[in-house]
């Protein structure tokens, strides 16, 4: 569906894990067009952006997923992510 948001999202995270992460940015980015206040759309951005090793614009977008959470599971989600960047080594 080309307004869900959600849909977007998870088809920009199975393209981030491919050979062309780069074709995942721009539709992961309309996800959060799409969905401005979701949590996980954000999320998925997130992850895009770490892939494209975008690291402090990854951190900044989990950190505000986290600020969007709207249940105890998102929020977790977002800390798990967060926490995950934050044990990377230094690029």
């Amino acid at each position: 569906n080309e307004s869900y948001a959600e849909s977007h999202a998870f088809l920009a995270d199975v393209i981030a894990l491919g050979a062309q992460p780069a074709d995942a940015l721009d539709i992961a980015k309309k996800a959060v067009l799409l969905d401005p206040s979701s949590s996980s759309v954000r999320l998925s951005l997130a992850r895009v952006l770490w892939a494209l090793s975008q690291r402090d614009s990854a951190r900044g977008t989990a950190l505000a997923a986290r600020a969007l959470s709207h249940s105890d599971q998102e929020r977790s989600q977002a800390e798990e992510l967060i926490a995950f960047f934050n044990r990377a080594p230094a690029n």
